[in-house]
């Protein structure tokens, strides 16, 4: 009676496929099998390569031999790839890129059996991963080409390949600059190569997306490594395949789904038999930009009462008249079981979900202009003074900055030397330490006090002759400098008596005269690198205070007034140096102002002139401040307040709750498109149960309304 229990069966074989991911700069490849629906993965290899298809063939043959790992290679005969868009014309292999992949086929022994385009297959891996079919901008970044891809609802919306020339973040802007049908943009956006991203990434998270109003708010960036992509080919090729293989009998053609055969050559390959034939996944359904972005599945919606409550399923009981007790009371257990439990589930079903639904509108905008005063003596705003209530505070803040000097002086030594002075009159003469003695343009001075005799005559034969009166005595140049270095036997004038009264002369050079130009601190460099670091601290200081503010408060820049509590230069004015360092320590005071009072102040002029149907928000209001002046002497600042508001239509979000309550989310999108002001709509639904995620929550209480400006 075991004998049918444990017959053998017959043995099935696993059948090895190598998924290939491809593009023109690397390659990398995964080894796997589907059994009993699953997918097993065996090895994975990587590789870069430069150049031609030569390289990159060779390239390929290492990585699928090091995803073999332990496998044979011999049976792995069937290939599947992963091709980045720029490979395809019209949905097919390029007829450039074609006799290459043939090679390559044909060179590594293998048997193409399909393919599938990468930025589809990634989109389909996000959808298995996150359980729901994304939306999103994918950006795929290779060595050249840069791939751009809009996906709504699992669906595939726009799609942009480009050279890459600038910036990445930059282009994607551009790029997205482009889409004009498109009314609101993914705010997620997901970037994917086998290139280093974090340098990229950086710009991406740091990028000014806020400035495009296409983006209700900053979009949450994600960065998606080798590993994940190249795994998205294998899920994406096997989700295509059979759930298991026999070598036994492997089909040469596949059924298209439609009644027509398909074959590889069908594909571009080579016509070699083959069991599956891989196409890109199938993109789920998408709404236009009007509509909601979440999945459309083909899950059968239970059935709902009016008041949109899910209903309890009804169970038949079967007839327990002929059926034993304990029988019955088995049935019974498991009929109030399954009630329970399906009570259970459906109650879960109409408490559990969420959703956020953001109605797009499109405001008006009124501007007004104002001369407004902050005082820090209020306590409320005040119409008849214009002024508004200020809070002073304070800050003290430290820092150093260093300098090159710019002034100069020359420095050196004055020529030395000594000199014999002539007294041609008949009178001696005592010349004091320190005359002056003159050649030319150079001044000199005695170095000590001198006595120089009378002239006297001796008689010469019958002739009297004259004999001056003399005496030697060390000199010093007035000034430094090599100038004064003078030759032997240079005639000086003696202070300002004339040269028939006395003269000098050196009968040895003078010398010792040398002069270098020096860098010194000046006067306007200690002035200069004081204002540049009171400004630097001013800047340090308002950043300390601003981040002190809470939400809704602004400091007044121009009521800044620092007062120095501690200054140091390294040297000062004069002294030889060729950098200047100050040390600098300030005490800040500085008034802040509220955006609530502003408001209220200007709010009683704005209600008058608001149109008909719209509403003033005082949180959507922007404030533009210039011309500030600050009177020291009172504390009181006043400016130019250039003030915007922003006008929203009345929408009532209580009626739009509970008409969409329990509907799906076809006829949400029907029934926004009927409500006036609304220019689109998002709507997030949050459900732990994937069967009503497909639907808007019945509950109104969990229905939550958001108003979000297009502009």
């Amino acid at each position: 009676m075991f004998e049918g229990i444990f017959r053998k069966k017959k043995q099935q074989v696993a059948e090895y496929f190598v998924a290939i991911k491809l593009d023109e700069s690397s390659v990398s490849a995964s080894v796997f099998t589907v059994v009993d629906g699953k997918t097993v993965t065996y090895g994975k290899g990587y590789e870069d390569f430069t150049g031609d298809w030569e390289n990159a063939i060779n390239a390929t043959d290492h990585v699928v031999s090091k995803a073999a790992g332990e496998i044979n290679l011999t049976t792995i005969k069937k290939a599947v790839f992963g091709f980045p868009p720029y490979y395809l014309e019209n949905e097919k292999i390029s007829q450039i890129i074609l006799p290459q992949l043939k090679k390559l086929t044909s060179e590594l022994e293998l048997t193409p059996s399909g393919f599938v385009v990468l930025p589809e297959a990634v989109n389909f891996m996000l959808e298995k991963r996150d359980g729901g079919p994304p939306t999103n901008i994918l950006v795929g970044v290779s060595k050249n080409h840069l791939v751009v891809s809009l996906f709504r609802g699992g669906k595939i919306v726009k799609q942009t390949v480009t050279q890459i020339t600038d910036r990445v973040a930059d282009t994607v802007d551009s790029i997205l600059a482009q889409y004009s049908d498109i009314d609101i943009f993914p705010t997620r956006i997901i970037l994917y190569s086998t290139l280093p991203l974090e340098n990229i990434h950086s710009q991406f998270v740091n990028y000014s997306w806020q400035k495009n109003p296409k983006f209700l708010h900053f979009p949450k960036v994600e960065l998606l490594d080798n590993d994940f992509c190249l795994e998205a080919v294998v899920e994406a090729a096997a989700s295509e395949l059979s759930t298991s293989f026999s070598l036994e009998s492997i089909p040469e053609t596949t059924n298209d789904g439609q009644g027509k055969q398909v074959s590889p050559s069908d594909l571009g390959f080579v016509s070699e038999p083959t069991s599956t034939n891989i196409t890109t996944p199938p993109s789920l359904s998408f709404s236009l930009p009007f509509s909601n972005s979440q999945q459309k599945n083909n899950i059968p919606k239970p059935q709902v009462e009016d008041n949109n409550v899910p209903q309890k399923p009804r169970v038949a009981l079967p007839n327990f008249s002929k059926i034993n007790l304990k029988t019955k009371m088995a049935a019974i257990a498991v009929v109030i079981a399954f009630v329970f439990i399906g009570g259970v589930y459906y109650a879960a079903s109409y408490t559990l979900p969420t959703a956020t639904i953001t109605l797009v509108v499109d405001p008006k905008v009124m501007g007004s202009q104002k001369e407004v005063g902050v005082n820090s003596d209020l306590l409320t705003p005040s119409n008849e003074t214009n002024e508004i209530p200020g809070t002073n505070i304070g800050t003290e803040v430290s820092g150093s900055r260093t300098t090159q000097t710019t002034g100069t002086k020359l420095v050196g030594d004055s020529a030395k030397g000594t000199i014999t002075i002539y007294n041609k009159t008949s009178s001696e003469r005592t010349f004091e330490k320190g005359t002056n003695l003159t050649s030319g343009s150079l001044s000199f001075t005695a170095d000590d006090v001198v006595t120089v005799p009378g002239a006297s005559e001796t008689l010469d034969g019958d002739e009297l002759k004259p004999t001056y009166g003399k005496a030697t005595i060390g000199i010093t140049a007035s000034k430094i400098g090599a100038e004064g270095n003078l030759a032997a036997q240079t005639e000086f004038t003696v202070e300002e008596f004339s040269n028939t009264s006395y003269t000098a002369r050196n009968v040895e050079a003078l010398a010792g005269g040398t002069s270098r130009e020096i860098s010194i601190v000046s006067a306007k460099d200690q002035e200069n690198l004081m204002n540049q670091l009171h400004d630097e601290l001013k800047n340090q200081a308002a950043n300390d205070l601003i981040a002190k503010l809470q939400s809704g408060e602004h400091l007044l820049n121009e009521s800044l007034i620092g007062t120095v509590t501690s200054r140091k230069f390294s040297n000062e004015v004069g002294e030889e140096t060729k950098e200047l360092t100050l040390t600098l320590t300030e005490s800040f005071k500085g008034l802040v102002y509220k955006d609530a009072d502003f408001t209220t102040l200007m709010e009683k002029t704005l209600l008058t002139n608001i149109p008909e149907g719209y509403e003033f928000k005082p949180n959507e209001t922007v404030l533009g401040v210039s011309d500030a002046v600050i009177d020291k002497s009172t504390n009181k600042v006043r400016f130019t307040a250039d003030f915007e508001a922003r006008l929203f239509p009345k929408v009532n979000s209580d009626k739009i709750k509970s008409d969409v309550a329990g509907v799906s989310l076809d006829k949400l999108e029907s029934y926004m498109k009927t409500v006036k002001n609304v220019a689109g709509y998002e709507i997030d639904v949050d459900s732990p149960l994937s069967l009503f995620d497909s639907k808007v929550p019945a509950r109104v209480e969990n229905i939550e309304i958001t108003i979000q400006s297009r502009e």
